[in-house]
């Protein structure tokens, strides 16, 4: 799995990726494998949740850890796409037409992404993105 810079946004590239962990906090955690370099997706703001049954759905990290259980329906599932739009939305697809929605937060960091090689990518507060890669030496 890599992280492939399209212009606009940065994709996710590899057909072997699902969801081998979801944690939770004050953020929704999403370990993404099983191959290395595995990813990590924390978010930290709301985001909708579409594609189980029923009407797309809101979900509030920070809210009653009861209205997270929709969430843990993503583990096991087969990404489709990952998109991290530099203009600092993030769009994940899974398998079975299940999509995760992140918009720009105004105040916050709504998300970022960690690979277990060093590189991330963070959504700026009011939009945008910010990169780091691991420096050898």
């Amino acid at each position: 799995m890599e992280m492939v810079d399209r212009g606009d946004r940065w994709s996710l590239a590899g057909d072997d990726a699902e969801v081998t962990r979801v944690c939770f906090d004050w953020a929704v955690t999403l370990t993404v494998g099983p191959v290395e370099p595995q990813l990590s997706v924390r978010v930290e703001s709301p985001f909708v949740l579409a594609g189980l049954e029923g009407a797309p759905r809101q979900v509030d990290p920070e809210g009653e850890p009861s209205d997270l259980a929709p969430v843990l329906w993503l583990v096991r599932r087969r990404l489709t796409r990952l998109d991290a739009f530099k203009d600092g939305r993030l769009d994940i697809g899974f398998s079975g037409g299940v999509d995760l929605t992140v918009p720009v937060s105004e105040e916050f960091e709504a998300w970022e992404l960690t690979d277990s090689a060093g590189g991330r990518i963070v959504s700026l507060p009011g939009g945008g993105t910010t990169t780091w890669s691991r420096v050898d030496g």
